[in-house]
């Protein structure tokens, strides 16, 4: 298992679930839509995350940002409008990413609840707590989830995993704190 664990690489034609290696997978939305396009011939299905007590999904990147003092906020502004609120980006997004839309009721259109993975993504939505951002260490959650990877894969110890993440961590936060 050691040997299988540190041979995973993602993509197409290297990932185990797309080669039919890997019996389950815990991933994103957005690897659904990759499953889609890269390897069709794979049968699949999802389902929310089980629970005891209640039920919960975990996301974030649920926004579009302006930086304070930027060039052209009003340009931005309407970027952002176009990207958040314009029906054909919205169901472009669906369609190619199976991101959820600003828009609730392009969300619940029947020619993407038809779709068994997409009535998921949905669903899960109306859980999701939403993972917490911190200014001054705003890719806490990557750098984390990077480090587990790599000790999941046999790549690092857990506990050096954990270790380098906190560090990395921390001093990303020090540095942006001073700012």
């Amino acid at each position: 298992m050691g040997a299988f664990n540190k041979a995973l690489s993602t993509g197409p034609g290297k990932d185990p679930f797309m080669l039919e290696k890997l019996a389950f997978e815990v991933n994103t939305n957005d690897y659904g839509a990759t499953l889609k396009q890269a390897a069709p011939h794979v049968q699949w299905s999802t389902a929310l995350v089980p629970y005891k007590l209640r039920e919960a999904s975990w996301g974030a990147g649920f926004d579009l940002e302006m930086p304070k003092g930027g060039k052209n906020p009003d340009g931005s502004w309407e970027l952002i409008k176009w990207l958040d609120l314009d029906p054909t980006m919205n169901q472009q997004s669906i369609t190619l990413t199976n991101d959820l839309s600003a828009v609730k009721a392009i969300n619940n259109a029947p020619a993407f609840t038809k779709d068994p993975v997409w009535k998921t993504v949905v669903a899960s939505s109306l859980v999701t707590r939403a993972i917490p951002q911190v200014p001054a260490a705003h890719d806490w959650s990557n750098v984390f989830y990077t480090h587990v990877t790599s000790a999941i894969a046999g790549k690092e110890a857990p506990q050096d995993a954990l270790a380098k993440a906190q560090a990395q961590v921390m001093g990303e936060y020090q540095t942006n704190s001073k700012k």
